[in-house]
């Protein structure tokens, strides 16, 4: 590639993600109900991804989910250091790591998660999931149906006081 030329690139790039996004025009079946649940026992919610800003709110906005999110902290062009976005948005929400969890689908999640000190949970139901991988960090939970990890929020996680009243 040319590098003048990068802007163009990546216009290009930004084209063809929106037009696969077709193919995938719903969330995985569960996910708005999951968030939901959360979101009606007070649940704070962001994303932490690897994606770039742009691709990360379009994907968001392309499933209807985005309004589930006060934050997005996106992919950084230089590196993917999910741990330190963590910390950022458990600083702006005045929380202890052990306060919170992250979900993600790939061994590098559940290792940022623990790294971070938040509770590394593990979403396996998609195909593309690594969590497999993993050698050392395990998660704390582990879920292959979103139907799982809906079970285990109902057990799991109380209404904070926000919520309940």
């Amino acid at each position: 590639m040319v590098p003048e030329h990068w802007q163009e690139a990546l216009t290009y790039y930004h084209q063809a993600y929106e037009q696969a996004h077709d193919e995938c025009a719903e969330p995985f079946p569960g996910i708005v109900e999951a968030l939901q649940l959360l979101r009606s026992k007070g649940v704070r919610m962001a994303v932490v991804t690897g994606k770039g800003a742009h691709t990360a709110n379009f994907t968001l906005n392309h499933l209807r989910i985005a309004k589930y999110f006060e934050i997005v902290e996106a992919g950084q062009e230089d590196a993917v250091v999910k741990a330190i976005a963590m910390r950022r948005i458990l600083r702006a929400w005045q929380m202890d790591p052990q306060e919170a969890a992250y979900i993600g689908d790939a061994a590098s999640d559940v290792e940022q998660s623990a790294e971070a000190g938040v509770l590394p949970l593990a979403a396996e139901w998609a195909e593309t999931a690594t969590i497999h991988l993993l050698e050392e960090t395990r998660p704390y939970a582990s879920f292959t149906s979103i139907t799982d990890f809906i079970s285990w929020i109902t057990q799991n996680v109380e209404a904070t006081t926000a919520a309940s009243k």
